[in-house]
């Protein structure tokens, strides 16, 4: 595989995890990113699903991750804006107990920066490169960048958010293939948002915040979450909007002044039944105010360009599952590639279209699963309708998220795939069972095994 190359565009979560990825399966990578670096202290939290921690378990990474996220989040406080506690539960413990590996919080600059320095031998990572176009011929492309750099490999991996500057070459690729007239709109149009959020951190655990807690308070057109460990306080606070917007389409950027109407509209609510709104960002030391957009693009691929992560498919972030979505569609782009590149190590443009017709057939169902049941939380959780506010106060609490999250969270989660032809030595199984079996040695997908033989493709989620 030695003269085949990724160029991968992005080097958040997802882009790292393709980087991982390919080192374990002999594809040579570089990876660029238009920040001037990748340690920032910018974003707020990631979480960790178990669906990913058998991933990170299997790429060798799971004990540097256990030493990096906020250990012990246990309980779940159910709020109402006033502060009252009107339900609490250990259901955040319930993901290890269902599935054998844990839920973990992470606060994201420490996500990457754990990603990027366990990455094997000495990665190839380039910063301050904003691409601004892409030449794709029969045997590879050449990235080139608005420094006037330009990088060569085989192909193109688009991990670079949802304001992909590699989806928008993609799309102008696709709009010119089909005599559209405005190429920047064709995909990105599918992306609404009807929620805002203020998102951010405090240092320290501030007053009010107990260990091992996770507080969600639901109201009419807002909802929030908040978690802290010894050092670090992250929280995540919603509204919702009147009607959804394209704000990518539009071009529509928060200011300061906007951040400061967002507070002040919403001072009074608690995060925490002793900590307000007010109380909260007067202690913030990072926040950020943006769109939380969501939709899954039609056309993930073009002939050698191929869009994993944020750039095919956006969710709220009430559920956590952002950044899965982006890990588990690297490892399938990884599986599908790997299977190509046993037989040549220079595929041509008909065996790349085959390998990533097999990411999207494995992927599409799950992702769209994940991004309506991301959205059906934040409707739920900020009383999007009468009868979501009835569900969320009095039948919810019935079962203090225990029923949700075996019934409605399990089955996305079980339904996680993982390297096909890596071991794991480590493998781990709770009360409901993987969808995807165990690898072992004699079980490994060679390039000869079919979708249906490998079980990465399924049909109906089992039940259970």
């Amino acid at each position: 595989m030695s003269n085949f190359k990724v160029i991968i565009v992005g080097g958040g979560p997802t882009g790292l995890a393709a980087a991982h990825c390919f080192a374990k399966a002999g594809i040579d990578y570089e990876i660029l990113d238009r920040r001037a670096s990748l340690d920032d202290n910018e974003g707020a939290s990631a979480a960790v699903w178990p669906n990913t921690a058998r991933v990170f378990a299997q790429l060798g990474i799971m004990d540097e991750a256990l030493k990096t996220y906020f250990p012990g989040i246990k309980w779940k406080a159910n709020l109402i804006s006033s502060g009252q506690c009107v339900g609490k539960s250990d259901v955040m413990a319930m993901p290890e107990v269902y599935h054998g590996y844990p839920w973990m919080l992470f606060a994201r600059p420490r996500l990457v920066d754990m990603l990027k320095r366990t990455l094997p031998g000495n990665p190839k990572i380039h910063t301050s490169k904003k691409v601004v176009s892409i030449d794709t011929t029969s045997t590879g492309v050449t990235v080139h960048c608005a420094d006037g750099s330009s990088f060569t490999g085989s192909i193109v991996l688009g991990a670079d958010g949802i304001n992909s500057s590699v989806r928008q070459i993609l799309d102008e690729k696709i709009a010119q293939e089909a005599g559209l007239e405005k190429p920047t709109s064709y995909q990105t149009s599918v992306f609404k948002s009807s929620t805002i959020g203020v998102y951010g951190y405090c240092e320290g655990r501030i007053p009010g915040v107990e260990p091992e807690t996770w507080y969600e308070t639901h109201h009419d057109g807002f909802t929030s979450q908040l978690s802290g460990g010894d050092d670090m306080t992250l929280f995540l606070l919603y509204e919702r909007l009147p009607a959804p917007v394209n704000s990518l389409e539009e071009g529509i950027r928060f200011t300061d002044e906007d951040q400061k109407a967002f507070v002040d509209r919403t001072a009074d609510h608690h995060v925490t039944p002793t900590v307000t709104v007010r109380e909260l960002m007067s202690q913030c030391k990072w926040a950020y105010m943006s769109h939380l957009e969501e939709g899954v693009i039609d056309k993930w691929y073009t002939d050698r360009i191929v869009l994993a992560g944020d750039s095919v498919a956006k969710m709220t972030p009430n559920s956590g599952f952002g950044i899965n979505t982006g890990i588990q569609s690297v490892v399938a782009i990884t599986n599908a590639l790997r299977r190509v590149l046993q037989a040549t190590d220079a595929p041509d443009n008909a065996a790349l279209t085959v390998a990533f017709r097999e990411y999207e057939t494995v992927r599409r169902k799950n992702v769209e699963k994940t991004v309506h049941a991301s959205g059906m939380h934040t409707k739920i959780a900020t009383w999007d309708t009468w009868l979501l506010r009835f569900v969320d106060r009095w039948i919810v609490p019935l079962t203090n998220g225990y029923l949700s999250m075996r019934r409605l969270v399990g089955p996305i989660v079980q339904e996680g795939i993982v390297l096909d032809w890596i071991p794991e030595d480590g493998y781990k199984e709770g009360t409901l069972k993987w969808n995807f079996p165990r690898v072992t040695a004699s079980k490994a997908v060679d390039s000869s095994d079919s979708d249906v033989e490998k079980g990465l493709v399924t049909e109906e989620v089992t039940e259970v």
